[in-house]
């Protein structure tokens, strides 16, 4: 990174683009005044696009040491800008000084330095979508869940006061009544939101306010369980030494919790190679999860493990 960027951040984050440029190279910044998004990051292992991602990954042919790590962040405004909308649906919320860098820094980190690998494929379901509130249902939607529920809580490590605000009260009052078109895709959206009130948020009246809205669905038993394995998984992730097998099972419980068929699922290893994620947890690693369910809920709609 420039002098003339670098010299703008605090010590840790310093640090942080330090470790991060030790195996990517230099992180390009560049100002775009016409950016729609506060900021946005390109993160790759190679040189083919792949859209609708801001990733680049290296499935061409060559020797994967042939291929070239890079990371370019682009923002509208200036470093150190909170994202300060908040959109009805994905909460992109970045309050305080230096935070939305810190999250695309820390995407840089986990893809390239910890080697996490990325949901990048579920059969029947699309890859992305422009719409905010669409994409929630796509391949896009789900990697960006499963990477913000363990990127949120990191970047505290960096920016001490950045605060975990990430859901509100108002979602859970848009709820549309039934009968629904597509139940299948109501689900996933209310899991999705449940998912980030319990670990993105700190508002216990919103945290109530969320599973009384999930009781008159008759979803709660079902949406506590799904809390309590996310929480498992996340516990693995958040272990340096353990990240990459804490990923596989976020990935397995996001399955589980989202009704889709485990073999259905597939993750972009080191942007190399799509692997589906039965074969990676048979090396192993699903004894190496040990994730438990809860006491059974009384009444209600239960996740089978």
């Amino acid at each position: 990174m420039k002098r003339i960027f670098k010299q703008q951040l605090p010590a840790p984050l310093v640090g942080l683009v330090n470790e991060i440029e030790a195996t990517a190279g230099e992180i390009s910044v560049e100002r775009v005044p016409g950016l729609p998004t506060e900021m946005e990051t390109t993160i790759g292992w190679g040189h083919i696009p792949a859209e609708p991602w801001n990733l680049m990954v290296g499935n061409g042919p060559g020797l994967a040491e042939d291929y070239i790590p890079h990371v370019t962040i682009r923002y509208k405004s200036d470093l150190v800008a909170a994202d300060l909308i908040r959109p009805t649906v994905l909460q992109a919320w970045h309050p305080g000084p230096f935070g939305l860098f810190c999250h695309e820094l820390l995407h840089a980190k986990r893809y390239l330095v910890d080697k996490i690998p990325a949901v990048y494929f579920i059969s029947g379901v699309p890859q992305g979508n422009p719409d905010p509130q669409k994409q929630i249902t796509t391949v896009q939607g789900m990697e960006t869940l499963l990477e913000h529920l363990v990127i949120e809580r990191q970047v505290r490590r960096y920016v001490p006061d950045y605060p975990l605000d990430f859901s509100w009260r108002g979602l859970w009052d848009q709820i549309p009544p039934k009968p629904w078109f597509c139940e299948f895709s109501i689900h996933w959206q209310l899991m999705h939101a449940w998912l980030t009130v319990q670990f993105l948020n700190e508002d216990d009246g919103i945290k109530q306010y969320a599973a009384e809205a999930m009781q008159r669905l008759g979803w709660l038993p079902e949406a506590r369980t799904a809390a309590h394995l996310m929480g498992q998984a996340l516990g693995i992730a958040d272990d340096p030494a353990m990240a990459v097998t804490g990923k596989l099972g976020m990935a397995l419980v996001a399955c589980m919790v989202f009704q889709i068929p485990v073999t259905a699922m597939g993750l972009l290893c080191q942007f190399r190679k799509l692997e589906m994620l039965p074969k990676i947890l048979g090396a192993g690693l699903l004894d190496r999860l040990r994730l438990t369910m809860p006491p059974a809920p009384v009444g209600g709609k239960e996740i089978v493990l």
